[in-house]
């Protein structure tokens, strides 16, 4: 967490002595694209929208609450719940960066 992904690829990649660094993000963007995919999905324990539809919004709220929990436990700086929040999770990173932090 912290660089952008060409320039944390940069860092590895120069404490191993490599200097393919485009190569390497070249290769990297199509896995994380996969792995995207593949670890991503609706909330563990509701297999579609029609059960999450039919959850009470208190079993809704608790599902969220513990999933976003996780995120930032594992290091997350920002977890929106839906894309109407992206632009103020932007803004603020914007905002972070201008002041010399590294959200």
């Amino acid at each position: 967490m912290g660089l952008p992904k060409k320039e944390h690829i940069r860092a590895i990649a120069t404490a191993h002595g490599r200097s393919d660094i485009d190569a390497l993000y070249a290769a990297f963007i199509p896995k994380q694209m996969e792995s995207l995919v593949e670890h991503s999905g609706v909330i563990a324990g509701v297999s579609d929208a029609v059960e999450w539809d039919a959850l009470g919004d208190g079993a809704r709220d608790g599902l969220l609450r513990a999933a976003r929990d996780r995120l930032y436990a594992a290091g997350a700086d920002y977890v929106v719940d839906s894309v109407a929040e992206v632009d103020d999770a932007l803004d603020s990173i914007d905002e972070r960066l201008g002041r010399g932090e590294r959200p």
